[in-house]
């Protein structure tokens, strides 16, 4: 009896480990099945497909396996992320919080950032991981996409490698039990594969597309039996600690070798360039300029301290940023809530209303950018690159921060000098993006509304169609897209979709 209850007491202990807690299945990992086979979340042997339709997007189905279905053309990726054939981008480190250092976390923040040398994000959730993506104009990875590109390019059952390394990555082998703990991103130099990410076993789990904590993948530095856990295909089954995340990104491929042009960027077509789109969109700049002086300009009377106040209406200082159960706040030093997909009129006003107010119509968007004075640009008549996030802080032939960079992964960039020519240039693209609200402070009009002019376009109401106004940081042009007067709509296909918000004002 002793010897019985002491086999089922270590078969227990074998069983569970603080974490990690597993249960029976009929497969633990890929190889516990037939060739063609792959272990399900469920633990179930099954094919990964039948037809294209079972796999993700950007991935058919050969041989019952979901691969990339390549492009004929090399994609652009950011500078922090990497290409995986030629189909998706994914995030080189752990997603970690923009205040993250070597030595902390990080505190607050709501979008994630791909870094070296800083310690990785522990999320409580995959909601959290999933805002945070979209936040930074990515989305979480598929299941497929993660451990694709986990695999690498020889196929692997570690990024690094066939066979299990118990230092190489961040597992509870590498210092030891006891000693164990999490590390800053980066710093397992050979914990990597060809495709150049990092970290992608070891170090925290990893949420993925739809998932929950019991589909993360990669293992963590904190798990036992981290030969098995930090396989690229294993699927937990069970919710473990030290949750983490990385983001991936499908970008635009198109035939033209600029990616500036037809939209590559996510912002921008040739006829943002003053083609007869325009002509259909935009508005009179002379009745736009046309506003009444008698209209009440005290932007302090009758509107809440987030809002200014125009004539008759309020309107939001700074673009809608994401508050506490997703109501939209108005801020400075908050990164704006916008999107690189899809963000429709019927959601600002859903999001808009959540917060006691509504979306902004186009007269209204309108008379508000110009200021009292109803200039061109909110901070006057004269285009000035440097006072509004445009492409010209990235993408700059002549002047400005850019203008001597080493590192230039575009063929060719605007100048605005040149009307609507190209020359050769360099850009420096590492924190290509949308900035904080009111970062650029010069950014305002002389009633004290930031960000009308650039950093991410602004969704108004036009009779029940959405139109875009003020601009992006990723459009070329920006002179011309950043006019208050100029509008465009879904036919731009324009990117980086965010807005602000209005109300009537209380002047009883």
């Amino acid at each position: 009896m002793k010897r019985i209850f002491s086999f089922s007491y270590i078969s227990i202990l074998i069983l569970y480990v603080p974490g990690c807690l597993v249960a029976q299945k009929e497969c633990y990992e890929s190889k516990d099945c037939a060739p063609d086979e792959i272990c399900s979340s469920q633990g179930k042997c099954l094919y990964e497909c039948m037809e294209d339709s079972d796999c993700s997007a950007g991935f058919i189905c050969t041989d019952h396996r979901c691969v990339p279905d390549e492009s004929d053309k090399p994609i652009e990726c950011p500078s922090d992320m990497v290409p995986i054939n030629n189909t998706y981008c994914i995030d080189i480190y752990e997603a970690s919080r923009d205040s993250a250092t070597a030595d902390d976390v990080g505190s607050g923040g709501t979008y994630a950032t791909s870094r070296r040398e800083v310690l990785p994000w522990m999320v409580p959730d995959n909601k959290t991981a999933a805002d945070a993506c979209e936040l930074a104009g990515k989305r979480l990875c598929t299941a497929q996409e993660w451990e694709f590109a986990c695999r690498g390019p020889d196929n692997t059952t570690y990024a690094y490698g066939e066979d299990y390394d118990p230092v190489i990555c961040n597992g509870i082998d590498t210092y030891g039990k006891g000693l164990h703990h999490l590390m800053p991103t980066g710093s397992f130099p050979e914990c990597t594969n060809e495709y150049g990410i990092f970290d992608i076993n070891g170090n925290l789990w990893e949420h993925t597309l739809g998932g929950d904590a019991t589909t993360v993948r990669g293992g963590a530095f904190n798990c036992i039996d981290s030969a098995r856990l930090h396989r690229c295909d294993y699927i937990p089954g069970w919710t473990p600690s030290a949750l983490g995340f990385r983001c991936c990104l499908s970008p635009v491929v198109d035939d033209d070798e600029n990616p500036f042009d037809a939209g590559s960027d996510g912002s921008c077509l040739e006829e943002d360039a003053g083609t007869d789109a325009d002509a259909d969109s935009d508005i009179d700049a002379d009745a736009d300029a046309d506003i009444d002086a008698s209209w009440n300009w005290d932007a302090s009377v009758g509107c809440p301290e987030d809002m200014a106040g125009v004539h008759d209406f309020c309107i939001d200082r700074f673009e809608a940023s994401k508050g506490p159960g997703d109501v939209p706040v108005s801020e400075p030093g908050r990164m704006p809530w916008f999107t690189t997909s899809e963000l429709t009129l019927d959601v600002v006003k859903s999001r808009c209303e959540s917060a006691g107010k509504r979306v902004c119509t186009i007269e209204e968007w309108n008379n508000a950018c110009g200021g009292k004075a109803g200039t061109v640009y909110g901070y006057g008549d004269e285009f000035e690159w440097e006072k509004c996030l445009g492409i010209d802080h990235f993408c700059n032939c002549d002047y400005g921060p850019c203008a001597e960079s080493p590192n230039c992964p575009f063929d060719k960039c605007f100048t605005h000098e040149d009307s609507f020519g190209f020359g050769p240039c360099d850009l420096d693209y590492s924190d290509y993006g949308p900035l904080p609200t009111g970062y650029m402070k010069e950014c305002h009009n002389d009633i004290q509304i930031y960000d009308m002019n650039g950093n991410v376009w602004e969704i108004t109401d036009d009779n029940g169609t959405a139109i875009f106004k003020g601009g992006a940081y990723n459009c070329i042009h920006s002179y011309d897209l950043h006019r208050c007067n100029h509008s465009g709509n879904e036919g731009y296909r324009v990117n980086a979709k965010g807005f602000r918000c209005c109300r009537d004002r209380d002047l009883q």
